[in-house]
């Protein structure tokens, strides 16, 4: 993801045949959109002799974007006041004043702007807004955010598939044509490939979905298990087919993630249809729905659109129309079925694309605080547990273009010693509680008394919690160990995307602690074999 801005042309330089070679590296890290190596580029060049105009403006943008605003708003303003009719540097400079905290110049200067030029007139409007209110924001407690140490130069992702950590990152083609598949490598690339990787004894290795896929650029992935299937998108940036090279969405036969897909096919609404671009899909935990972003000719930005999975197939997608706004919303991830995270760069956020969460339930929508966000692109949001998570991003102080950043959450110490005799009958009531499930389920109904005994204990105790899953009989003693963990992880996922911020782990028994005698090839009513499909909720609490 980049900035917007307004319209203009970079006039080509009369000396152009006299650069230096910073100069030249400035102009090709510029034309190839790495606008970090560019800014150096073209301060080196600053400081061996005076800028021509098209390198003013170059570096001036190469600020702008970076977001650099202690190097770009003394160096715009020095420029500014020989070009006080030009727009975008007026944008340039509210920009940086407004990620700076410099509000109020912000404002000032983002209407000089909207006074030049109307292209932009919605986005400033919201960036002004934004102004107003974000001195009322404060930042989530208790987290932090670092650069994650797996990310390489290029662009960087994450996500989960089957419980397992998976790392995105660009590969590609250099200016001979050769594939390079190491995202360390060092030599520069021309074409950019989006990769996914599992990490494995600090080894990385890549997923090769399937055969002759090397043209394929794919960001996103999700294993659909009612029908057994991978969903993913990609595009083919070297096709002639216009509507094969944007991102669209593919389904394939899942077997492993060892073993390549069978049958990749197009899915019915990838979007070749509409000649649009559909990207990110996301399953909700029990498979029955799918959102993703699709973008096009009849849509204003990229929308998010909904597909039910219903008697065996998908039906026909339809948008979003409660988050939908005239920009961009994107990178949408179902949190169990019923919240979703997705970031927009058209509502109130701190700038560029921030992260929001939405509850189906009540149609509530949250925008998340920092340091979750920035005045940069935030997107891909992923909780791996009550306590950590990741967050892709191209905030300042990166390695790459997009790096994922860690998410810390460090709980404040309990204070309370003396338990209150409501607490105790919470404890009571709740330790050892069975959550029941039906017949080859991992979903089922939780009491909400339990979540909100959970959010409120859990601030004043130290409250610590363990998750058994159990299986009835029916059924090998591997899948019966797979099942249970499976709703022991649906149950630590209510928590996680209710806000339950304390330790949670989950762990199976299977089928080999029954509660009856319902052993393999006993007669049992479909009641007595209930009683052995459960989750127990196992409570501790440590004071101090």
């Amino acid at each position: 993801m980049k900035r917007k801005s307004l319209s203009f042309v970079f006039i080509l330089s009369a000396t152009l045949n006299c650069w230096s070679q910073d100069a030249a590296n400035a102009e090709n890290y510029f034309e190839n959109f790495e606008y970090a190596q560019a800014e150096n580029a073209y301060e080196a060049v600053r400081a061996k002799r005076n800028l021509n105009s098209e390198e003013v403006e170059k570096l001036g943008f190469c600020y702008y974007i970076n977001g650099n605003s202690s190097e770009g708003l003394p160096y715009i303003n020095s420029i500014i006041t020989d070009h006080s009719d030009k727009a975008h540097f007026w944008l340039w400079k509210g920009t940086l004043e407004k990620e700076s905290g410099n509000y109020n110049s912000a404002v000032n200067s983002l209407k000089k702007c909207m006074s030049l030029s109307s292209e932009l007139n919605t986005e400033i409007q919201l960036m002004i807004a934004t102004c107003n209110e974000i001195q009322t924001w404060k930042d989530t407690p208790n987290m932090s955010v670092t650069n994650s140490a797996d990310n390489s130069r290029y662009a960087n992702g994450s996500g989960y598939v089957n419980g397992q950590k998976i790392h995105f990152h660009e590969v590609g083609l250099d200016s001979a044509g050769n594939f390079i598949a190491d995202p360390n490598s060092n030599v520069e690339l021309q074409l950019m490939l989006m990769r996914p990787y599992t990490l494995t004894d600090n080894s990385m290795r890549e997923i090769e979905l399937f055969k002759n896929y090397r043209a394929y650029s794919i960001n996103a992935f999700y294993i659909h298990k009612p029908s057994n299937k991978v969903i993913f998108s990609a595009s083919r940036p070297l096709e002639q087919d216009a509507s094969l090279a944007v991102q669209q969405i593919y389904v394939g036969t899942y077997v492993s993630l060892q073993s390549k897909l069978d049958d990749v096919t197009l899915w019915s609404y990838s979007g070749i249809s509409d000649t649009s671009s559909c990207t990110h899909p996301t399953l909700s935990l029990d498979g029955k729905q799918m959102v993703f972003s699709k973008s096009g000719s009849n849509i204003q930005g990229s929308d998010l659109y909904r597909s039910i999975y219903k008697n065996g197939s998908w039906t026909t997608p339809v948008p979003l129309t409660e988050l939908n706004t005239l920009g961009n919303e994107m990178y949408p991830r179902f949190l169990g079925d019923s919240l979703l995270i997705f970031s927009s760069d058209g509502r109130l956020g701190y700038g560029g694309l921030d992260v929001y969460s939405y509850a189906f339930e009540n149609e509530n929508i949250k925008h998340l605080k920092a340091p979750i966000n920035s005045c940069f692109d935030d997107f891909n949001l992923f909780w791996h547990d009550t306590l950590s998570g990741s967050v892709v991003s191209n905030r300042a102080n990166g390695k790459g273009d997009d790096d994922v950043w860690n998410i810390k959450i460090d709980p404040p110490k309990p204070t309370v010693s003396v338990p209150s005799k409501e607490f105790l009958a919470w404890m009571e009531k709740w330790n050892l509680r069975k959550i029941y499930f039906d017949f080859d389920s991992f979903t089922s109904e939780l009491n909400a008394e339990f979540i909100e005994g959970c959010l409120k204990y859990t601030e004043l105790y130290d409250l610590q919690m363990v998750l058994v899953g159990h299986a009835d009989s029916r059924g090998t003693k591997a899948y019966n160990f797979k099942l249970g963990k499976n709703r022991a992880d649906w149950l630590k996922q209510q928590l996680l995307d209710a806000n339950v911020t304390t330790e949670i782990k989950s762990e199976s028994l299977g089928s080999s602690a029954l509660v009856n005698n319902c052993k393999p090839g006993a007669f049992c009513s479909e009641r007595e074999h209930q009683l052995n499909r459960f989750v127990e909720i196992k409570l501790t609490v440590n004071y101090p």
